[in-house]
Parts: C-alpha cells; sequence; structure tokens
C-alpha cells in the first residue's frame, strides 16, 4: 500500500465509513492513489466487522471487531469524517464540493464515491418487535444484549 504524499494534491470523498467506506479506501491505497482521501459517515461510531460480531457471543474486546485499527487510518492518512452526513453535491467554475448538514463550509473534491452499503433487509418477525430476546446484529450494543443472556 501507498503512504500519503502531501505534495498530491487530489481528493477523493467517499461517502459512507462501513465495510464499503473502508475497502474504497483500501483499494485506492492499493492502487498507486497517494493524494487525499476523506471519508464521510453519519455515524458516530467507528464501523465494526458484522460477520465476527455475529460468530463471537460470549468472550469478545470490541476492538476485536473493528474493521481497521486506528494505526492503520493513521498510517495511510486516511480522513474520517464521523457524525458528518452529506447533504448534498454541487458544482462552483468547474470545481466538486459536498456539503453536510453539520457543517458551515464546502468540501471539494476531484472525485467522489458512493460507499453507503445497505441497510437491514429482513422483515419483521410476527411480533417480534419490542421483545428482549430478538437480536439483530446491527451494532455492539445488540452483541453486549445477547452476551448478558
Amino acid at each position: 500500500m501507498y503512504p500519503r504524499d502531501y505534495a498530491d494534491l487530489r481528493k477523493v470523498v467517499i461517502v459512507g465509513g462501513g465495510t464499503a467506506g473502508y475497502n474504497c479506501a483500501e483499494t485506492l491505497r492499493k492502487h498507486s492513489y497517494t493524494g487525499e482521501i476523506t471519508v464521510f459517515d453519519k455515524k458516530l461510531e467507528v464501523p465494526f466487522d458484522k460477520t465476527k460480531l455475529r460468530k463471537s457471543v460470549k468472550n469478545y474486546d470490541i476492538r476485536d471487531f473493528e474493521l481497521r485499527e486506528e494505526e492503520w487510518i493513521d498510517d495511510y492518512a486516511i480522513n474520517f469524517m464521523y457524525g458528518s452526513a452529506v447533504d448534498s453535491f454541487h458544482t462552483v467554475e468547474k470545481e466538486y464540493y459536498v456539503k453536510t448538514k453539520e457543517e458551515e463550509f464546502d468540501y471539494q473534491y476531484d472525485a467522489l464515491c458512493m460507499a453507503t452499503g445497505s441497510r437491514i433487509a429482513s422483515k419483521s418477525l410476527y411480533r417480534s418487535e419490542g421483545k428482549k430476546n430478538v437480536f439483530y446484529f446491527q451494532n455492539p450494543k445488540n452483541h453486549k444484549k445477547l452476551k448478558k443472556v
């Protein structure tokens, strides 16, 4: 993987900080992209590996489920903007910008990747909503609840 070259002024924005967003950033660095990479994600938490979360119920450390360690993010100089949902895209004099709901300023980019992944696609089971023993592994909180059962 290639490190960030601060002389390279190109900017890529990735919308979505889950698995797809991480893989997009990693692929760019693997294929010699040395410009700036900024990932916008509306969630406030660091993304985690849901497959590992589903397979390990009893003994775990929440850091075991992170998609990448913090050192990896620092080593490859990838900017993660957690809690920043992209609200709009626009062009001004042949320059491209994203605007977030939370920020007052527009963020300029040269290329943009939509990596928003997918949402839970299961149907609600009959009479399952609000039940203490029904879990969807979509976040670490549900994992902790199941561990107590």
